[in-house]
């Protein structure tokens, strides 16, 4: 649906459409067109990395991997929806490998939508074999009313009806006939965007452009936070993938200082000259060396003992069909930040947010950015999944309970052989489940979330927004997302700089000059580039950096081309980083950091529960459940003592030689007819909402991307059709959850649980108004951008 609604209802247009069209009317569905085909791809990518593991790593001697989860999510949202990064052109030395991230994405997508598992439809087909018998069960136990031979046949059907809702289930999840080659793609994907990042030229390149590319005033984070979190990302980086090397034919085995990190401080000030710049520029203290032992404490060329970084692979093992249990996936805390931030509508207010594509770069920046405040990671509990569970329960407990009452109404009367199995069964799924639940929500792991200051606000739920904000010098914690950085093994944050930090400023700056220097750009080109005036609290301060480099003439002396008085200093590279917010920033956790992930795993409790608590219940669940199941078909419930006993009586039963066959009992069709029809509506409904949800998004699965379109104006004319009960249903839930759960949950001092959040409501029309642009001003027109070619012309390979 987030697909769907991402384009306007009559979007994107096919292939033939799109030719007979002239002129702008042509170039704009075009762009319509590959603006929706790569947000397919990365929803679908999304959706198939959901069903993997997720390797988790936090940073030697850190109690947790909070931050690191953090950092992950936001990197990973990189990989999926960025648009500006450019791979960099030594990875695994083949060049072909694609050069824009957008183009690695529908490749990645269009292997693994090859590699799906075919024939759904004749599965579903087969399922109805199961319908036709359960029809024919209800046919001859109503045809037949009190016999007792019909009437248990029947609830033995009734008990295992959840089996073809969970079959279902496991057929339309994403079937891989090749799971670890799609693992494999996946990752492959992770690594190469990784390596970018752990590439100087095109890491900072990437993060120039999306600085001056974006307003982030307005969204309440500042250039300088959104600085430091490309160099937290480009830190996890060092973990996922090798550096590259400067030779793209041979790579070479990096390793990273383990302690006294003093002496790679000390630097030669022929290194601030601007003949120096470009070695400066490519050499870090997290260097490319073979001399090094770390095993036998060796030193390295540079002074420091050196120890590896093992590099980890992002996703793990497949977890898809309920093969693990508790599996934290990665599409959903990335689908609900996407929703508050950006594509969701307030609840309770209809329509929702259809056309939020509609200016691709404001779209770009929220759903990158996600919500800030509400950034917890992969690893995180949320209520909205209870109706998951509630449903998955509902199925399972009025399936058996539906059997259950036709047996016990059933003579003998009473609380039987059949009966009683069922019971027990439902009894031990049950606490099956609340064990299960337990031990997902009360994990013993350190809590550190801190929470933000502020949210990244969609521009279509802020009602009123002062453009004019304040100074970034006179943000208060009020008006400023602080991005929690990821601390090292002694506690340390890249927010608090320390003296003896590695990636200083000054590197930084040297890479970034070395970037002007070998294109030239910090001559006339840039001064002369079209840049389009802002409002926001950057521009002003970008007036006044002139003014503090005046002030401080050592700040600016890196710049070896001043840019003229009066031009705006944020157009380029180096002057990001000369404001006078931003002069004092010294982040110590960067790409360079020297501090070493390791794998982390904090559930062991859930092992031992997993092991000796659920595992052998499970095993004795469906041992019993197998016992009633052969019984009912062999005879093992005939015998004299089932046949005569009642739970109810203890040690002492009765046989009612009138009623033992058939019974005529007047009530019997009350006990029947609701029980049979409850037990036949949970199927019904769970099978058909299964299958609709398929149909539905059938259309993500194809590689034919007309005949995806054609599937996709079906899907909205089926949603179209069905709205007024889509509209029951949210307006049903919504008043018991306003009305019912919440009041119950704030008697308990649960007021946050259930709080109004921002949800994809799916609607004809709601456009996403062009008033909104207000909000998340673009700093420069797409017509009027500086290609990201020309900061890597020199040395980039031929498109």
């Amino acid at each position: 649906m987030m697909t769907d609604m991402s384009v306007a209802f009559d979007e994107p247009k096919t292939t033939d459409q799109i030719e007979a069209l002239q002129g702008k009317k042509k170039t704009d569905a075009i762009k319509v067109k590959e603006d929706y085909e790569d947000v397919r791809d990365s929803l679908y990518l999304l959706g198939v990395m959901n069903q993997y593991t997720i390797n988790r790593i936090k940073p030697r001697g850190a109690s947790s991997d909070e931050q690191v989860t953090r950092r992950a999510e936001a990197f990973l949202r990189i990989v999926l929806f960025s648009s500006d990064l450019e791979l960099s052109s030594n990875h695994h030395g083949c060049k072909d490998h694609p050069w824009k991230l957008a183009e690695a994405r529908q490749k990645t997508a269009d292997k693994l939508r090859r590699t799906r598992k075919r024939a759904i439809v004749p599965v579903f087909v087969s399922m109805l074999w199961f319908v036709i018998a359960l029809a024919f069960s209800i046919y001859s136990a109503f045809n037949e009313i009190g016999s007792n031979a019909t009437a248990h046949d029947l609830a033995l059907g009734l008990l295992l009806g959840w089996l073809p809702v969970l079959i279902l289930c496991t057929v339309v999840d994403r079937n891989p006939t090749d799971p670890e080659g799609n693992l494999n793609e996946l990752n492959k994907l992770v690594k190469s965007v990784a390596r970018s990042f752990l590439d100087d030229r095109t890491f900072y390149a990437y993060m120039w452009l999306v600085l001056s590319k974006y307003d982030y005033g307005s969204a309440r984070v500042e250039h300088k936070d959104v600085w430091r979190e490309l160099h937290q990302i480009r830190r996890l980086c060092t973990a996922l993938a090798e550096r590259p090397s400067a030779d793209s034919n041979s790579q070479s085995e990096r390793r990273v200082p383990a302690i006294d990190v003093d002496a790679s401080n000390a630097r030669d000030p022929a290194a601030d000259s601007p003949t120096a710049a470009e070695p400066a520029a490519t050499q870090s203290p997290m260097t490319t060396t073979e001399s090094s032992d770390p095993e036998s404490g060796q030193l390295s060329h540079d002074g420091t003992t050196t120890e590896e970084q093992r590099v980890f692979d992002f996703f793990g093992a497949y977890a898809g069909q309920g093969r693990e249990r508790w599996h934290y996936g990665v599409a959903h805390p990335i689908l609900s930040t996407m929703e508050e931030a950006w594509v969701g509508s307030q609840e309770g207010k209809p329509p929702g947010v259809r056309n939020w594509l509609i200016d691709e770069d404001v779209a770009r920046v929220n759903i990158v950015l996600g919500n800030t405040r509400n950034r917890h990671g992969f690893i995180w509990w949320d209520y909205r999944e209870l109706w998951q569970i509630s449903a998955a329960f509902l199925i399972v407990c009025l399936s058996c309970f539906s059997a259950f009452v036709l047996s016990y109404n059933t003579p003998t009367v009473g609380l039987g052989c059949r009966s009683g199995g069922y019971m027990i069964f439902v009894i031990i799924s049950c606490l099956l489940l609340i064990v299960e639940l337990v031990a997902w929500r009360f994990e013993k792991r350190p809590d550190t979330v801190r929470e933000r200051k502020a949210s990244v606000i969609s521009a279509m739920r802020q009602q009123q927004v002062d453009t004019n904000h304040p100074r970034e010098g006179t943000h208060t914690t009020e008006q400023t997302t602080e991005l929690v950085d990821m601390p090292d093994s002694h506690g340390h944050s890249s927010t608090e700089p320390e003296s003896g930090s590695i990636a200083d400023l000054r590197l930084s700056r040297e890479m970034i000059q070395y970037l002007i220097s070998i294109d030239r750009l910090a001559d006339n080109s840039i001064a002369q580039a079209p840049v389009v005036p802002r409002n926001d609290s950057v521009a002003e301060s970008s007036e006044t950096s002139s003014s503090d480099t005046i002030a401080h003439p050592e700040e600016s002396q890196t710049s070896t081309h001043p840019v003229p008085e009066g031009t705006r200093r944020r157009s380029t590279l180096a002057s990001l980083f000369q404001g006078a917010n931003n002069a004092n920033i010294k982040p110590t956790k960067t790409g360079l950091d020297p501090d070493i992930f390791v794998q982390y795993y904090p559930f062991d409790d859930r092992d031992w529960i997993r092991l000796f608590v659920l595992i052998p219940l499970e095993c004795c669940n469906a041992a019993w459940l197998a016992y009633i199941v052969f019984a009912q078909i062999s005879g093992g419930y005939r015998t004299c003592e089932c046949v005569t006993s009642s739970w109810e009586l203890g040690e002492g039963g009765y046989l009612d030689f009138n009623q033992h066959l058939k019974t005529n009992i007047p009530s019997l069709p009350y006990y029947w007819g609701p029980s049979t029809a409850v037990g036949t509506a949970v199927i019904a409904i769970g099978m058909i909402y299964v299958v609709m949800e398929w149909a539905l998004q059938s259309h993500m699965n194809t590689t034919d991307k007309d005949a995806a379109r054609r599937g996709l104006r079906r899907a909205r004319g089926w949603r179209r059709l069905t709205l007024p009960f889509r509209r029951l249903r949210e307006n049903t839930l919504r008043f018991l959850k306003v009305k019912v759960a919440r009041p119950m949950l704030m008697k308990f001092g649960k007021k946050d649980v259930l709080k109004p959040k921002a949800t994809m409501r799916w609607s004809v029309k709601g456009e996403f108004e062009l008033a909104s642009r207000s909000t998340m001003d673009i700093i420069t027109q797409r017509d009027k951008r500086l290609p990201i070619g020309s900061v890597l012309r020199r040395g980039s390979r031929p498109r």
